[in-house]
């Protein structure tokens, strides 16, 4: 794929993100706009400056979150022959971009990829709109476990499609990390109110890159 037909790609999908989220915003201003209180779309979709998320706390998750990513990726690579074939094939976003080798073009389409089409697009929708939802309905504990569950079944229904299997050790593993990701995803983004998605937005897209930068070291070279 070539690089505009990846920055095509992604803006596609975060425009998709913002077109669910200005419907459900929309619904919500006709028929229950006390619910809003005041709140623009942006501010609804937490797409606003992180309110004193960024702290040391919050560096010291991501820094956890990347070194597992990366530790994590490595084994999975080395020592699961399914997730090895399905990251090295056609369907694996990484594989399409390593297929072609490993250079600057390909770290710029990783970035694009991982800040922008995945990254950005499913913190919009999943913390940005599930999960602000959920919490002010449930609370921070119930709601933040609900949406990283729909986080998961989202990936759950990606992998089905990637493998073409329901139950797997592969899919075991999607549930285990990606509901364990959501979870802290929702957590670095509420745990002071700020409802920022910037800080989920951040450690997702850094975690992306870090199994993405893992890959390409362990990517064969023929």
């Amino acid at each position: 794929m070539k690089l505009n037909e990846h920055i095509t790609s992604a803006l596609g999908q975060v425009a998709f993100a913002l077109v669910v989220g200005s419907l459900v915003y929309g619904a919500v201003w006709i028929f229950y706009r006390p619910r809003l209180d005041g709140q623009s779309l942006f501010s609804y979709l937490g797409l606003k400056a992180p309110n004193g998320q960024l702290d040391k706390t919050y560096w010291w998750i991501w820094s956890g979150v990347v070194v597992f990513g990366i530790i994590s990726t490595f084994v999975q690579f080395r020592f699961s022959e399914s997730i090895h074939q399905m990251l090295m094939s056609e369907n694996s976003p990484y594989g399409k971009i390593l297929s072609t080798g490993f250079d600057s073009f390909a770290i710029l389409k990783a970035l694009i990829y991982c800040f922008i089409q995945a990254s950005c697009a499913e913190e919009i929708l999943f913390r940005g709109l599930f999960a602000n939802r959920l919490i002010n309905a449930w609370g921070k504990f119930v709601g933040n476990i609900l949406q990283a569950l729909l986080f998961w079944l989202m990936h759950f229904l990606i992998f089905r499609l990637v493998t073409g299997e329901w139950f797997s050790s592969l899919q075991l593993f999607t549930f285990l990390f990606s509901f364990g990701l959501g979870l802290v995803l929702g957590y670095v983004n509420f745990r002071k109110n700020g409802r920022s998605i910037v800080p989920s937005w951040i450690l997702h897209g850094s975690a992306n890159f870090a199994s993405f930068l893992t890959l390409a070291i362990l990517w064969p070279s023929s």
